[in-house]
């Protein structure tokens, strides 16, 4: 391990030796915008960073003409280019799909289902349906794709808030259904998931959702803490920049309704509160009334799910850790009852 000033779990909020020096734990509380909003969405997914640099903020690009937007509600998987006007149209799917990540690999959507209790893939647009696990006696929730080592990583909740955290190979020409293999058993934990293949990590918040933790994705050795809080938080939502060395890691306390982002060789006291900036000129001062429900980061910008009211919007912001950073929240899409949202390069 690297001198990173990692929290143990044995003293999660104690001082540690960083590089010679006692730091202190205690906690603290372009991508162009595209106008499309959702809807009663709860939380969103995006996937596919960009590549590393080792600018402080990575320059916002323009996406692709084979991007997508797959909406996941009760109803189905949704799926739009990712263009100035997104016109939504349903694909095949499952009763109850609940969240959803990407293999760009063998090109497949992959999907969890908390009625049948499995866990699906398809193709991008729905077709060659497989059933990948054996239905559970609980519901796969949280999911994630380490591509390179070809394991797909989900959550299962237990009871009491407890969570078993599986694994299971995805490999070409692996026969499916098939059983999944214990990764992490027992513990508190949100159903989201962030693979770090490139360093080898799986992330995931834990405790009462308070603290942020990470385990090696080959299993060894145990989970090392990158953030904690002695006060009550929920990060229940989470992204990571992959392209910082450090990692970056921006999380959302659905508690306070506040949003914040860390490195993680920083304490807690060198976290960054970004709720202040997240306002919208074009939008009244009743519409400013608004909570924020889910964040992502992708190709250089913060991607926000927003609640106005009963109305969800996405949001966008630029610049996020400069001082002429923007904010552009936009108009509503009259799609209902969201709960992920993901966002690919699709295959051409």
């Amino acid at each position: 391990m690297t001198d990173e000033g990692l929290y143990t779990t044995d003293n999660p909020c104690l001082p540690i030796l960083v590089n010679g020096e006692l730091m202190p734990t205690v906690p603290v509380l372009d991508q162009p915008s595209f106008p499309v909003s959702l809807k009663g969405i709860n939380r969103h997914l995006v996937c596919k960073l960009s590549a590393p640099t080792p600018s402080t903020t990575s320059s916002p690009t323009t996406f692709e003409s084979t991007a997508k937007i797959f909406v996941i509600n009760e109803d189905g998987i949704f799926v739009a280019d990712l263009q100035a006007d997104l016109d939504f149209t349903s694909i095949p799917s499952t009763k109850y799909p609940f969240t959803i990540t990407y293999d760009s690999v063998e090109k497949k959507i992959y999907w969890t289902d908390r009625t049948d209790k499995r866990i699906y893939r398809a193709d991008e647009d729905g077709g060659n349906r497989e059933v990948v696990t054996f239905e559970g006696t609980n519901a796969p929730e949280g999911i994630a794709i380490a591509e390179s080592s070809r394991m797909l990583y989900s959550t299962r909740f237990v009871s009491s808030g407890k969570i078993h955290i599986t694994s299971l190979d995805i490999g070409q020409g692996i026969a499916f259904p098939r059983n999944e293999s214990i990764f992490v058993t027992g513990v508190f934990a949100s159903p989201t998931l962030v693979v770090d293949e490139e360093q080898g990590f799986l992330y995931w918040s834990t405790g009462g959702f308070d603290n942020i933790v990470r385990k090696l994705l080959n299993g060894s050795g145990g989970t090392e803490t990158v953030y904690c809080s002695t006060t009550r938080h929920n990060y229940y939502m989470m992204s990571i920049d992959l392209s910082r060395d450090p990692r970056r890691i921006f999380y959302l306390d659905d508690v306070d309704e506040r949003a914040f982002y860390m490195d993680v060789n920083q304490p807690p006291t060198m976290t960054h509160e970004l709720t202040d900036y997240m306002h919208d000129t074009d939008f009244g001062e009743e519409e400013q009334r608004r909570i924020p429900i889910d964040m992502s980061y992708f190709n250089g910008a913060l991607y926000w799910i927003m609640r106005v009211g009963h109305v969800g919007h996405i949001a966008v912001m630029t610049d996020y850790d400069q001082s002429n950073r923007s904010f552009d929240l936009n108009k509503p899409l009259e799609i209902d009852e969201h709960s992920r949202m993901l966002i690919i390069n699709a295959s051409p």
